[in-house]
C-alpha cells in the first residue's frame, strides 16, 4: 500500500510539473502587447480601416491596385474578424499585429477565450475553439497568444492558408498541418476564408512582395 502511494504521488507531482510546465509556455504573452493599451490599439486600427476607406472611396469605378502597409493589411483582417463575431471584439481579442517581411505574412492576435463565446464564432470557428479548449484546457484561463506565419494567399477575393506554415501558442510552436491533426480538425485546411473590405471594392487578390502587400482589385460604378 505504502509503495502505492509513493508511486501515485510521483505520477501526481510529475503530471501537475508536466501541466505547469505547457502552461507557462502557452500563457507566455509577445513583448509589443501592452495590457493597459490594448483599446487605444483597437481605436487605431479603426483609425487606419478608415483612412483605407476614404482611399477606395476616391478611386473611380474600374481595376483598382493599391500598395498596402503592415497596419492596413492589419485593419482588413480587424475588420473581417469583428465582422464575424457577435458581441464584444475588443473585449475578447486584446491585441492584433501584422507583419510583412519577405513574402511572409505574420499575424499575432491576443485573446482571452474565456471572453468569447462559442455562439459568437462562426460554425468552423466554434468547432476549433472547442477543441483548442478540450485539447488544451488551460488556454480558457486567460489572455493567449496566437501567432500564424506563413506564405499564405489571397485570391479571387478568398483566404488560404500555407498548410506549412508555423503556427505558436505562446511560446509552444506547431506546423499549421500538425495542429489540424492533433485537433482533428484536418478537414478545415482545404477552406477557404472569404475576404471582403468595402461594399465597393471587389478583392481579386493580395501580392505579398517584400515588405508590403499589393491590393487588386475591382471597384463597382
Amino acid at each position: 500500500m505504502k509503495t502505492f502511494l509513493i508511486v501515485l504521488a510521483v505520477i501526481v507531482v510529475v503530471t501537475s510539473a508536466i501541466f505547469l510546465y505547457f502552461w507557462h509556455r502557452a500563457g507566455l504573452l509577445p513583448e509589443w502587447y501592452d495590457r493597459e493599451g490594448w483599446e487605444e490599439a483597437w481605436q487605431q486600427a479603426e483609425t487606419t480601416a478608415e483612412r483605407l476607406h476614404q482611399r477606395v472611396g476616391a478611386a473611380p469605378p474600374g481595376e483598382l491596385t493599391l500598395t498596402l502597409t503592415d497596419e492596413e493589411v492589419g485593419a482588413i483582417l480587424w475588420q473581417n474578424i469583428a465582422s464575424r463575431i457577435k458581441g464584444d471584439v475588443p473585449g475578447a481579442i486584446k491585441g492584433l499585429r501584422v507583419q510583412i517581411q519577405r513574402g511572409v505574412l505574420k499575424a499575432e492576435v491576443v485573446i482571452n477565450l474565456s471572453r468569447l463565446p462559442a455562439g459568437a464564432l462562426p460554425k468552423r470557428a466554434r468547432r476549433v475553439q472547442a477543441k483548442l479548449l478540450q485539447t488544451f484546457d488551460f488556454l480558457g484561463r486567460g489572455e493567449v497568444y496566437f501567432r500564424i506565419t506563413g506564405h499564405h494567399k489571397i485570391e479571387d477575393g478568398h483566404l488560404a492558408l500555407d498548410r506549412k506554415a508555423t503556427v505558436s501558442i505562446g511560446d509552444l510552436d506547431f506546423t499549421l498541418e500538425r495542429l489540424a491533426h492533433i485537433l482533428g480538425v484536418e478537414d478545415l485546411l482545404d477552406k477557404k476564408i472569404k475576404v471582403g473590405f468595402d461594399d465597393r471594392l471587389s478583392i481579386e487578390k493580395i501580392i505579398l512582395e517584400d515588405d508590403e502587400a499589393v491590393l487588386i482589385g475591382k471597384i463597382q460604378s
